[in-house]
């Protein structure tokens, strides 16, 4: 399509692409404007929750390991035992291996659930700029805008818009995910 043909069907023709490439962007700026809200409504109590749950476990991580470092070691007025000197460590390990993944589950859940509350402003701020280089763009094919460095910039600002509205999506599913596993992990058992 010629950006400066006038006619009247011209006019039609990208008022209609424009619409259709505006239809996806108003549910998500709708989205994007309660995402932050939404997100913390969701997540802050049982964020809450998961690092009490995650810290109680660990401790009694910590207490199990001492009780079979203690058995393992014997008292300390016990003669020497050979046998126990030899014994497999790998189940002392094992738990301070999970005593240390609880620790550190637990420390990054926090700082995690507030860059996962972030994500609703870049989204709105993807979606603005999408908008913004739709409409440019529109215009620029309407005729009523000639140079086509303005064209170059809409489509660029609009790839990159969509680009970082993808990124954040999956930044959105990573945190979702981990959320979600430190909260199981701090519902187990021990």
């Amino acid at each position: 399509m010629n950006p400066v043909d006038p006619s009247a069907s011209s006019h039609l023709e990208v008022l209609g692409v424009a619409v259709a490439c505006l239809v996806p962007a108003l549910p998500a700026g709708w989205k994007a404007a309660s995402l932050r809200g939404d997100s913390f409504n969701k997540w802050a109590e049982r964020v809450d929750v998961t690092h009490v749950g995650l810290t109680e476990r660990a401790a009694a991580e910590l207490l199990d390991l001492q009780d079979r470092i203690t058995d393992a070691l014997g008292s300390s007025s016990a003669a020497f035992n050979p046998s126990q000197a030899i014994a497999d460590p790998k189940p002392l390990i094992d738990g301070a291996t999970r005593c240390a993944s609880l620790l550190r589950t637990r420390d990054r859940l926090r700082p995690r659930f507030r860059r996962y509350s972030r994500l609703g402003s870049g989204l709105l701020t993807a979606v603005s700029v999408y908008v913004l280089s739709l409409l440019v763009g529109g215009l620029y094919y309407a005729g009523h805008l000639r140079d086509q460095w303005v064209r170059d910039a809409a489509f660029g600002a609009g790839g990159l818009a969509v680009g970082s509205a993808i990124l954040l999506f999956c930044a959105y599913a990573y945190y979702e995910n981990r959320l979600a596993v430190a909260e199981e992990l701090a519902q187990e058992t021990v």
